[in-house]
């Protein structure tokens, strides 16, 4: 579940999932480019395989190891890099 925070004009806003879905996103595409599916993917490199399908939703984020490893394996070229957070949100006034 992804914390709340309420912002100036009353609109509560999720922290930090921007940069985890969007990590999420490139590690689909990159699965999917070289044919591995969560399992397999998860064995090759190796951890558990309901992280991995965390990873892609969104609902986890990766350590540095992890994200470097992933992107060894799937030959990411530096593309899968750590989620780490986003632009900060600017604080409420």
């Amino acid at each position: 579940m992804a914390m709340q925070r309420q912002t100036g004009g009353g609109i509560s806003r999720a922290i930090g999932t921007r940069s985890m879905s969007e990590f999420g996103r490139e590690l689909a595409r990159l699965m999917t480019a070289r044919g591995l599916g969560v399992r397999k993917l998860a064995r090759i490199v190796p951890c558990n395989p309901g992280h991995i399908s965390n990873l892609r939703t969104g609902r986890d984020r990766a350590s540095p190891e992890l994200a470097a490893r992933l992107g060894e394996v799937l030959g990411a070229g530096g593309n899968c890099s750590p989620s780490s957070p986003g632009p900060a949100a600017a604080p409420a006034q």
